[in-house]
């Protein structure tokens, strides 16, 4: 890892005056994320069904961190105040959190993660941090990409096309505000040969929902009634379609992340 520089939370590395660094010579290192498939022989056959892939390991990113000698003052110990309040930054017991690595040439991922913390001492003294990432999965996501469109055009029913570029061929979930819902209408999402890869349907809507396809939670509804097939809609690799059968014009903002497996 070449990087200096990290995003954790919200907060950056420079708002509290350190650097990513290395101890003994020893350079950050990160580890997980392979890829394990399972394969089933047929009996009596030499044949072997591969019927599933899957990441047996998360990502785990193991470095440390020292003050920024350009912004020390020649004091380079921590303080007891100064080493709360990283601690207290990186380890808020309050679940996963954006974690982004900014490194030159390196394109922009960013990843769900905890950290744990360990001083590094000197005679009793704080001289830096062995910090330990670890993910939610076995890789990383874009940029947040945002897209506002609506159904109808000129009283046209338009077709709104989302190109999706995925390292890997998994379904992505977005989060979906739909605006101006009213009464029965249907957004389907299809490839480009028209064939549907998924569907929902509502029925008695005004006003406007939110749909989180990554945790199945949409708000909005006047009664769970009015979501008729308890599909969410989700992406694919490639190219995605929506359309809209509806009466009226109705605004849909999708908000996703397309898988990385760069690992930085």
């Amino acid at each position: 890892m070449y990087a200096t520089k990290f995003i954790y939370n919200g907060h950056s590395s420079d708002e509290y005056g350190i650097i990513i660094a290395s101890f003994d010579g020893n350079e950050g290192v990160v580890d997980g994320g392979e890829v394990e498939v399972t394969a089933v022989q047929t009996p009596g056959k030499d044949v072997y069904d591969y019927y599933t892939s899957q990441f047996p390991n998360v990502l785990t990113w193991n470095f440390s961190v020292i003050k920024n000698p350009c912004i020390a003052n020649d004091e380079m110990w921590f303080s007891s105040d100064e080493e709360r309040h990283i601690v207290k930054w990186l380890m808020g017991e309050d679940g996963y959190h954006e974690l982004y690595f900014e490194q030159e040439d390196y394109i922009q991922v960013f990843y769900m993660a905890y950290c744990n913390v360990k001083p590094r001492q000197i005679n009793g003294r704080t001289i830096g941090f062995n910090i330990t990432a670890t993910s939610n999965c076995g890789y990383g996501f874009s940029k947040e990409y945002v897209r506002t469109d609506n159904f109808i055009v000129n009283g046209e029913n338009k077709t709104i096309q989302i190109q999706v570029n995925n390292d890997l061929k998994r379904k992505v979930y977005p989060q979906i505000t739909i605006k101006n819902g009213s009464g029965d209408f249907t957004i389907t999402n299809s490839d480009i040969s028209g064939n549907v890869i998924c569907k929902s349907s509502f029925k008695n809507i005004t006003g406007t929902l939110e749909m989180d396809s990554q945790d199945d939670i949409i708000t909005g509804l006047t009664s769970p009634d009015c979501f008729v097939n308890w599909n969410f809609l989700y992406l694919v690799d490639g190219m995605n379609e929506l359309t809209c059968d509806c009466e009226t014009n109705v605004e849909l903002t999708v908000k996703y992340r397309e898988i990385r497996r760069v690992i930085v």
